[in-house]
């Protein structure tokens, strides 16, 4: 079990768990599994259609490239080799990849509500402060996520932001990875792509870092609170003139009724000098942000939540590594109140949290008899001192053992053909990758294998899983 997957498997990028649950196939016919219902919209990188899974009947929006004679499969393996692995509540899921001679399909968490560009111009107004500054926030949470990684997304835009549905207060999610790269902290980059409006400065010299990232957010939040742009120009030269001079205006009305401390945001993040301009997580930090509105869970769902923490915390590896991938596969649940529990843990509202998120919320105070350090070392999956959204919904949710689809699709992970003896030790440890040493794996399928054969059935499978039917506050 190598840490490194080859070039064409991973990019180069760890070879663990949580990127192994988004799988990449190669040679596999993707309409053997899904059926396109509508086709959602089309781009220069080709169209994206509404399909639904065969087997579980779960609905997915897929983006379909053709690959053709001058496209360079590096450039388009990159998408996904960055884009597996991110789980975070603000951005949109890989779920799989299917790769043809002709084709590569990106099977992807599907948003009903359509991308934010589609919203500006329908309000044809500025967005309420308060709506606007909740974006941001989440928006600047991504990003802090992205970067924790040494990811630079390159490309954020009003169309890259999608909402989750079409219902007031929807969520707002990042997608398309098609212009990311890893960064190495003091290297500049130097390629050139994306929306000029979006620019930053030293993005269009050819000389920078991730902090054009947060330019691109200053330029989405300008508009988001005036419903124009920041930088004009009635060619692309005299644009690219505007982003230079960095003259940030808010003479015009729209702006009279906006605070100081939102303005105040925007000029650090349109600051043409680099080392000036506010990180992802100094906008967190920021007043306007710190300001935002928390809907706090009432008292006693906290409380399930915790037992429900306590609970997954005496659970073996085997079962959480279950746990994990059943919420994986279960698209269709609603994390709303999941969602809200995170983000009232996660008091920095980075999108990851801490042992000191736990400490700082006051839960070592109102629990003083809970383990907190025992169940934040249970949720870490990927020993990283951090807990992704994913992993937090994998120990808060109750599996229902009706959904036998979903089962079967999480089982499938592990075996992917199941008749070739179920689970193995050596299927599971390339599903488990450099997370888990060969010892581990060898006590997983042990503690999971009840007839002694030395592999995982579907019945022990779903055996393992049935602890979690009954004490249930939600259930995936």
């Amino acid at each position: 079990m190598g840490c490194m997957q080859s070039a064409d498997a991973s990019g180069g990028l760890p070879n663990t768990f949580l990127r192994n649950l988004s799988q990449h196939h190669q040679g596999v016919d993707v309409f053997a599994y899904y059926k396109v219902i509508r086709e959602l919209g089309t781009g220069a990188f080709g169209v994206v259609n509404l399909v639904q899974n065969i087997a579980t009947g779960d609905q997915y929006a897929m983006k379909e490239i053709t690959i053709g004679p001058n496209a360079k499969l590096s450039v388009l393996r990159n998408e996904i080799n960055l884009w597996r692995g991110l789980q975070h509540p603000n951005i949109v899921r890989l779920v799989e990849t299917y790769e043809s001679a002709t084709h590569i399909h990106m099977i992807m968490e599907l948003c009903t509500g359509g991308h934010m560009l589609n919203a500006v111009k329908t309000r044809k107004q500025a967005f309420p402060e308060d709506q606007a500054k909740e974006i941001v926030r989440k928006l600047s949470s991504s990003i802090y996520y992205l970067h924790l990684k040494n990811i630079c997304h390159r490309d954020i835009k009003l169309e890259n932001i999608l909402y989750e549905t079409d219902q007031d207060g929807s969520d707002v999610k990042l997608c398309d990875f098609g212009a990311s790269t890893l960064f190495r902290n003091g290297v500049l980059m130097q390629t050139v792509l994306g929306s000029v409006v979006y620019m930053a400065p030293e993005f269009l010299e050819g000389q920078y870092t991730q902090a054009c990232d947060m330019w691109s957010l200053g330029v989405v939040m300008y508009m988001l609170l005036s419903n124009s742009m920041p930088f004009h120009g009635n060619t692309e030269e005299e644009l690219i003139e505007s982003i230079f001079a960095a003259k940030v205006s808010f003479e015009d009305e729209v702006w009279k009724d906006v605070s100081l401390e939102a303005k105040s945001l925007i000029k650090k993040l349109l600051n043409p000098t680099v080392a000036e301009r506010y990180s992802s997580l100094q906008v967190l930090r920021h007043p306007w942000i710190a300001s935002a509105k928390t809907n706090n869970l009432p008292t006693q769902d906290i409380d399930r939540i915790i037992t429900q923490l306590s609970e997954y915390a005496s659970f073996s590896r085997m079962k959480r590594a279950a746990l994990l991938a059943v919420a994986f596969c279960s698209p269709s649940i609603d994390t709303t109140a999941i969602r809200k529990a995170f983000d009232q843990l996660n008091v920095l509202h980075n999108g990851v949290l801490t042992l000191l998120d736990l400490e700082q919320a006051s839960l070592t105070d109102q629990y003083p008899t809970v383990d907190f350090q025992k169940i934040f070392q249970s949720l870490d999956i990927e020993n990283s001192n951090q807990v992704n959204f994913l992993e937090f919904v994998s120990a808060t949710m109750t599996v229902n053992l009706q959904s036998e689809k979903v089962l079967r699709k999480a089982y499938g992970l592990f075996s992917p053909d199941e008749t070739k003896g179920g689970i193995t030790e050596a299927s599971l440890g390339r599903v488990l990758g450099c997370d888990f040493d060969e010892a581990s794996v060898k006590e997983m399928i042990r503690t999971a294998d009840v007839n002694k054969d030395g592999a995982v059935n579907y019945n022990e499978f779903v055996n393992l899983l049935e602890v979690r039917l009954a004490r249930s506050w939600y259930r995936a």
